[in-house]
């Protein structure tokens, strides 16, 4: 009812409704949780967990955001006379309450600022008996029991066996960073696992402990293996080329570390036992490259330590050359063959017979058409332009008519390009499946082949 002097202005109206409980406790809940907010020091955490503590599902259901009541206890306590302001910078004094805790301090004058708090008296007895101190305090179940025997066999003690105890696994030295923190050291070893990682990316690709170094510090790669990859990658490339290449850096490599021996043919090199150790030289007669040599000299470094970079040096190669041996191709003798297949060896007289390519067996046609085509190809003049390009010299082969308007050299000039268009990895099948997932991709998953070839030709082109 609302009154102006003796008349009233408004008056109550008809409630038709009961009361609502429900209203009247969340009410309550709000006004404990103001009043742990005052009264006690516990965590904002804690004085919200504990009003709440006897709160009914209803009563849950129509309190206020978990942050929001955190936010209320924060707010109650800025406003009490006794709340002390959150320090935002390092040049705060710390309340004489608090002195206690305070283990170290290097005071307001220090641009980095380190405060140590904790129980001195827990510092002062760690070399006691705090272990089982620790233990009286924890609840006598099955289940903690076995969780405090395997922290006492692993990190405290070692297990118990026949009245003595073994060293632990992992000893309080090793996991203990107390003087560490003493002394400004690193309590983790984060910055050694990133500079392996890093060394790790360089070494991935180099032959030469010496060009390792120098990869590591300009940001690069050995050449060798980088353009020995190039070629791999590339789609245009004379395979026998790229034979000869690999091969060459394998042998480079397998000269530095294996007994000295003479290879009559790249099967021989390919085939050679690197496992065996009676075929590796001694530490002291691998050839690591004369830059490797002169800095070893100018570092001045300890015997001991040598003989670790010599070894892990060796390791390294030892490694790489297994993996370079594992990707050899196994059909060395056909791409030896497929250099007679270039116009320089077709056209000049090194020219081989037909019966001396490994790669023969592979036609099903009519060899003995084959091999007359085979040999009229000298006898005709060809473009000067195609001489130096293998696919444009077989192309013209291949369309090449005679004065009745057929091409005489269909059959040699068709055989000769499906031998020279077998890839030499996989590298472009890698290419097109990449570009079929840009363009098939989730939002595309229903595509049909038919929807699918235009964007694929328009990316191809």
């Amino acid at each position: 009812m609302q009154t102006e002097g003796d008349s009233v202005t408004k008056e109550p109206g008809v409630h038709t409704h009961s009361g609502d409980p429900v209203t009247a406790q969340v009410q309550q809940v709000v006004s404990t949780l103001h009043s742990f907010a005052e009264d006690s020091s516990d965590s904002v955490r804690n004085c919200v967990a504990n009003s709440v503590t006897s709160a009914t599902c209803d009563v849950m259901q129509r309190l206020p955001s978990k942050s929001s009541l955190e936010r209320s206890v924060r707010r109650k306590r800025q406003r009490t006379d006794n709340a002390r302001e959150i320090p935002h910078t390092r040049n705060f004094d710390i309340p004489p309450e608090y002195q206690e805790i305070i283990l170290h301090d290097s005071g307001v004058d220090d641009v980095d600022r380190i405060i140590c708090m904790g129980d001195i008296n827990i510092v002062t007895n760690l070399s006691g008996n705090i272990f089982e101190e620790l233990v009286l305090t924890l609840p006598q179940e099955p289940e903690v029991e076995e969780v405090v025997a395997y922290f006492e066999s692993n990190y405290i003690r070692g297990m118990q066996i026949g009245g003595r105890r073994r060293d632990p696994r992992f000893p309080i030295k090793l996991w203990n960073h107390f003087e560490d923190a003493e002394e400004c050291a690193p309590k983790t070893t984060n910055c050694c696992e990133g500079f392996h990682n890093a060394l790790k990316s360089v070494y991935m690709c180099a032959p030469n402990h010496v060009e390792v170094s120098e990869g590591h510090r300009s940001g690069h790669r050995c050449p060798a293996s980088t353009r020995v990859n190039k070629l791999f990658e590339s789609d245009r490339c004379n395979a026998n080329r790229l034979l000869e290449d690999l091969m060459s850096l394998y042998k480079s490599i397998l000269q530095r570390l294996m007994m000295p021996r003479t290879f009559c043919t790249w099967r021989a090199v390919a085939d050679y036992d690197v496992n065996d150790e009676r075929n590796h030289l001694p530490l002291e007669a691998v050839d690591f490259g004369v830059k490797f040599y002169i800095e070893l000299g100018q570092s001045r470094l300890d015997s001991g330590i040598v003989h670790t970079v010599k070894k892990h040096g060796r390791d390294f190669l030892m490694k790489l050359l297994q993996e370079l041996q594992q990707r050899l191709p196994s059909n060395i003798n056909h791409l030896q063959s497929l250099d007679a297949l270039t116009p320089e060896t077709v056209l000049g007289v090194r020219k081989p017979r037909l019966q001396e390519l490994s790669f023969l067996p592979k036609y099903s046609g009519d060899i003995g058409k084959l091999d007359g085509q085979w040999q009229r190809l000298a006898t005709v003049s060809w473009p000067k332009d195609v001489i130096n390009d293998s696919e444009k010299f077989w192309l013209t082969v291949h369309s090449h008519q005679d004065a009745s308007g057929e091409r005489d050299f269909k059959e040699v000039g068709q055989f000769a390009l499906s031998m020279l268009s077998l890839p030499i990895s996989n590298a472009s099948v890698e290419r097109v499946f990449s570009q079929m997932n840009l363009i098939k991709n989730k939002l595309r998953n229903r595509m049909r082949p038919r929807s699918q070839k235009p964007p694929d030709t328009l990316g191809a082109a």
